[in-house]
């Protein structure tokens, strides 16, 4: 099972790949962070992003595509704009037939870091423990792909996010318990 994990943006998107193999932890098998181009008009800089994952989603075939569910900006003019990253995102991994999952930030956090309301730097390094990375990619763009990846594989269990777009299929979860899964895993 292959997960991408995207952290959606117009100007830099976050991206990163997780497997499945049946042990313990998933193996990272790429992340990184696509520069879209600054400046470049707003057409252009969706396009690079549609030929980006084009090209991730022929040579990984992921399964499965988790993605931080959209929330509300200040500035309307950002949120429409993340919105048409979102939606190319969106469009290319249903039009190949995956399973997408969105997940509410605080439900990334919870589920990476053990609160909802974790600081970037807290999930960022249980997302680096859990994957048991000797360091993190230097964006922080990837990092957060590699968090919102690693949300669908703790929550397995019980679904968290919104599958397939569908507000019904969300359902309450109790909360991570990261300690006990660092100790299961030989790390804590």
């Amino acid at each position: 099972m292959k997960v991408l994990g995207i952290d959606p943006g117009s100007l830099r998107c976050g991206f990163s790949v997780l497997e499945d193999l049946g042990g313990r932890l998933p193996r990272v098998r790429e992340a990184g962070v696509w520069r879209l181009g600054d400046g470049a008009p707003l057409a252009d800089r969706l396009a690079r992003l549609w030929k980006h994952l084009d090209q991730i989603l022929t040579e990984h075939s992921p399964d499965v595509l988790s993605i931080e569910e959209s929330f509300v900006h200040k500035n309307v003019h950002s949120a429409m704009v993340l919105g048409h990253a979102r939606g190319v995102v969106l469009a290319a991994c249903a039009s190949r037939g995956m399973t997408v999952v969105e997940f509410a930030p605080s439900s990334i956090k919870q589920t990476v870091a053990g609160s909802g309301r974790a600081t970037k730097e807290r999930v960022a390094e249980m997302a680096r423990r859990q994957l048991g990375l000797q360091e993190l990619p230097d964006s922080a763009d990837a990092t957060d792909a590699l968090a919102i990846a690693l949300c669908w594989f703790g929550s397995r269990s019980t679904t968290t996010g919104v599958v397939s777009g569908s507000k019904a299929a969300r359902t309450k979860k109790k909360g991570f318990d990261v300690e006990a899964y660092l100790k299961r895993i030989g790390k804590g």
